[in-house]
């Protein structure tokens, strides 16, 4: 059945396509030439292809395709796009006519830097491409409209290349490291029960054997799915539910013995178009609104009970814009979907239904500026107080931690005194998304980091420190829309530790 998997900008607007890649099925490991040949059975419908020799990234309701190549084929053409260097758009499109019937088979034929395309035997068309260098295959495929199937698919190495098919399903580690120079295991020399964690994602474990060795090597005692429980990513149609890759993911996790954070369950950004476009102008409509909301919760809850300990059950509920801000309208939270069906009990409705699907979880409240005095956290700290006021229930608090401009730092003191009020509440505390901004050079960013981290790690109720990815290499932004790398993360984009990482270890070593 086709499935649209597209993701929207954070405001709900675009539709970037985001078609599904084979991350954990057979990869081909390609030295030299080799013919992939594709069966198809179509319904006068257009078949769509793509081939990898990287695996397409994302980044923050965006997505970078590198290396790749996208084939399409219908009854009267045959398309090649070929993808690289992080662009958006394709770098070369050609297109061949072609004349097929609904059983057709396509051939791919690699030589050098040669790809040959045959389409029932005859020869269509070539194209220069070095999307294959790396010696990797992946497979992807979609359909947009109607059905199609792969009827059969296989890969023979031809004028003496070597081909080698791997079984992506059984990745995983084989030798974590055991010192004590790992810094899960320097934090749990200080304090047993605290976890270090970081946001993880698929497509860089299955891809990146340096970037796996970090994740899974004993660094960190906890993952945050990144973006794969994302409603865009995980929900993306009414009738639809995805779990593949955070399946996958999770899996993962459990079997180097990471626990799992959820994020995010309920969010006025990263939503499919649906949702964006659910109406709330009638009673009506608000209920059913709600209605959809609390399926969601329930239905990836209950697939995930028992593998993902904790929650982010509402993500960055409050407004962005506080000089808007005015008490009688809105309570100073944001004004999405959620807000617009339910008012402030979205809320209170979604920890409810939470609760009752998975009473073993711990549900938290994730949301960035809280670790500096002013309007935003009073507004916060009114919020919490509401919620207990109502007998809503809810197990912590995170805070995002970001630093992202010059000026943008975390005071350490504030800081404690904010975890020491969510003690006095009875709330526990996450460091959820830590990231520091390095243009001042890595000693302000490294003491950043130490500094945050000596303040969580020695108050009681703050129970882990995660920071939002792992190294520079898989660190992107987008502004005007251009994509920008990143140099905020505790590894480099060669994998190196940066200075951060030395002093956090030299902290939890006091």
């Amino acid at each position: 059945m086709p499935q649209k998997f597209k993701i929207v900008e954070q405001g709900g607007s675009g539709g970037q396509p985001n078609s599904p890649v084979n991350l954990l099925g057979d990869r081909l490991e390609a030295k030299g030439d080799f013919t992939i040949t594709a069966h198809l059975q179509r319904n006068h419908a257009t078949a769509y292809l793509w081939f990898y020799g990287q695996v397409p990234l994302i980044a923050d309701e965006f997505r970078i395709d590198r290396a790749s190549l996208r084939i399409a084929i219908s009854d009267q053409y045959l398309e090649i796009a070929q993808f690289g260097k992080g662009h958006s758009e394709p770098l070369e499109k050609r297109q061949f006519s072609i004349q097929t019937q609904q059983k057709s088979r396509l051939e791919l034929t690699r030589h050098d830097q040669e790809l040959l395309f045959k389409v029932d035997g005859k020869p269509v068309g070539t194209m220069h491409s070095n999307v294959f260098d790396s010696d990797q295959v992946w497979f992807g495929a979609h359909a947009e409209t109607k059905a199609w199937q792969i009827v059969h698919l296989q890969a023979n190495s031809v004028n003496g290349g070597q081909l080698t098919v791997t079984d992506m399903s059984q990745l995983r580690l084989e030798q974590a490291e055991q010192n004590d120079s790992t810094l899960q295991n320097l934090a749990a020399q200080k304090r047993p029960e605290f976890l270090l964690g970081a946001a993880m994602a698929l497509a860089p474990m299955a891809s990146d054997a340096a970037y796996k060795r970090l994740a899974l090597g004993g660094n960190f005692g906890s993952m945050t799915t990144e973006n794969a429980l994302k409603w865009q990513f995980i929900h993306p149609e009414p009738n639809v539910y995805d779990f593949h890759e955070a399946d996958a993911l999770i899996g993962l996790a459990q079997k180097h013995g990471l626990t799992v954070h959820g994020h995010t369950l309920i969010f006025g950004e990263a939503n499919p178009a649906w949702v964006h476009n659910l109406a709330s102008r009638t009673d009506e409509e608000k209920q059913a609104t709600g209605h959809i909301m609390r399926e969601h919760i329930a239905s990836v809850m209950n697939h995930f009970k028992g593998r993902v300990t904790s929650w982010d059950v509402i993500n960055e509920p409050l407004m962005e814009d506080f000089d808007q801000f005015d008490p009688q309208v809105n309570a100073g939270l944001r004004q999405h979907i959620w807000w617009q069906a339910l008012g402030e009990d979205y809320i209170d409705q979604a920890l409810r239904v939470a609760y009752r699907t998975d009473p073993e979880a711990e549900l938290y409240i994730n949301e960035y500026g809280l670790e500096a005095e002013g309007e935003r956290w009073n507004t916060f700290v009114a919020l919490l107080q509401r919620l207990q006021s109502r007998g809503v229930p809810l197990d912590g608090v995170g805070f995002q931690a970001h630093v992202y401009e010059r000026d943008d730092r975390i005071n350490p003191e504030v800081f404690r005194s904010h975890i020491r009020q969510l003690a006095s509440m009875n709330l526990k505390v996450r460091v959820s998304e830590l990231d520091v901004y390095s243009d001042d050079g890595e000693f302000i960013q490294a003491q950043q980091y130490a500094d945050v981290l000596g303040v969580c790690i020695t108050e009681p109720n703050c129970v882990s420190l995660t920071t939002w990815g792992i190294s520079d290499r898989y660190n992107f932004w987008k502004e005007n829309n251009q994509i920008h790398q990143g140099r905020d993360f505790l590894w480099d984009e060669a994998m190196q530790p940066r200075q951060a990482v030395q002093n956090i270890k030299q902290l939890l070593k006091k």
